[in-house]
């Protein structure tokens, strides 16, 4: 998930709390990229899934445990996890 470094920058504030919604934008980026798999795979474009650089599903574990660990329910409000990653991409 180094992609997401280039804006980790904050300045401040509870730690845990940004790793989470770190944590979920990164479940996102997963599930575009699982999206994309097969048009990446034949376009020659970057996707790690396709790379074999990242496995789907032990990252989906990954995830899911550190955002389920932490909770915040002011960040529910926003960017809750059952309502935003799965349902978007139309997956699991």
């Amino acid at each position: 998930m180094e992609r997401l470094y280039l804006i980790h920058n904050f300045k401040g504030g509870n730690n845990d709390i940004i790793q989470r919604g770190m944590s979920l934008l990164a479940l996102n980026m997963l599930h575009g990229y699982k999206k994309d798999l097969v048009e990446d795979s034949l376009n020659g474009k970057y996707n790690p899934l396709y790379q074999n650089e990242w496995v789907y599903k032990d990252e989906i574990k990954k995830l899911m445990s550190y955002i389920n660990s932490i909770e915040c329910l002011k960040m529910d409000t926003i960017m809750k996890i059952e309502h935003t990653a799965f349902s978007f991409w139309s997956y699991m």
